[in-house]
């Protein structure tokens, strides 16, 4: 895969059968990396994780894995399809990417191109602790205004008490970065053994239980849930393993049945 990979873009093209772990220990000799891949990503192949409906492996610094696909080539029902990297269309939809969060529906992704970058030298890792899920909200998203994004970042109940974890990857520089994302948080730098728990083959599935709008998740939550992807958008929560994935949306059914059978020649409805 070596010669797929474009060191000045920082891309790589590969074949969607791929697992994200294979991908990963191709880049590493090379100095570069996808970001941090939960254990339970692993074995998961490009095709299979694009094409679930939820957020796989939510970073704020890297992005979705969803978000680092910069180009798709996918089999439609109209044939195949490609999608260039550059330049970004100015107009039309970008076809392949009805693929994405379809299990298959919209069509067979065949190949992409990811966003790569250049491997941390440098990993932190720090813990936060607050009295309710209020409090760990307002708290955490005022860490993010000070510019600093963590490679993930989690919020759960442990103990009685809200603890956020935060783990950052960078350079010699980092350090600094990290005491300002920290400030005011009363934050703690640790060993970072939660996340080498999470970064490894052995983690247990996270199950996603629903998307909601920012203050929205507050009245959803519980002791039992994960807050992995936390932005002023909003966040998905995830729950633990075994309980049951959150289905799709009615409308998100019906809308995606228009597009397919719009792809597919049929006019929209």
């Amino acid at each position: 895969m070596s010669d797929d990979v474009d060191p000045v873009s920082g891309t790589v093209r590969v074949s969607a059968g791929m697992s994200w772990r294979a991908i990963e220990a191709d880049l590493e000799p090379q100095g570069f990396t996808l970001g941090p891949l939960p254990g339970w990503l692993h074995t998961v192949t490009v095709a299979q994780s694009l094409g679930q409906p939820w957020i796989q492996r939510p970073s704020p610094r890297y992005g979705a894995l969803r978000e680092s696909t910069l180009a798709v080539v996918a089999d439609l029902p109209g044939g195949r399809s490609h999608a260039a990297v550059t330049p970004r269309r100015a107009t039309g939809p970008d076809l392949p990417r009805v693929s994405f969060g379809s299990h298959g529906r919209g069509g067979r992704i065949h190949e992409v191109v990811l966003q790569a970058w250049p491997a941390p030298t440098t990993q932190l890792s720090i813990h936060a602790t607050f009295s309710d899920w209020a409090q760990a909200r307002t708290g955490a998203l005022q860490a993010l205004h000070s510019g600093v994004r963590p490679a993930l970042w989690c919020l759960r109940a442990e103990a009685r008490r809200i603890c956020l974890h935060a783990l950052f990857w960078g350079d010699s520089t980092l350090a600094a970065g990290v005491a300002r994302f920290g400030r005011g948080l009363s934050a703690m730098m640790d060993d970072g053994a939660f996340f080498t728990e999470v970064l490894s083959a052995e983690t247990a599935v996270r199950c996603p239980r629903g998307g909601y709008r920012d203050r929205d998740w507050l009245l959803a939550v519980s002791d039992e849930d994960e807050v992995w992807d936390l932005r002023a958008e909003g966040v998905t929560l995830y729950g633990p393993p075994g309980v049951d994935v959150a289905p799709q949306s009615d409308e998100w059914t019906q809308l995606a049945d228009r597009l397919y059978a719009a792809v597919d020649g049929g006019g929209v409805q």
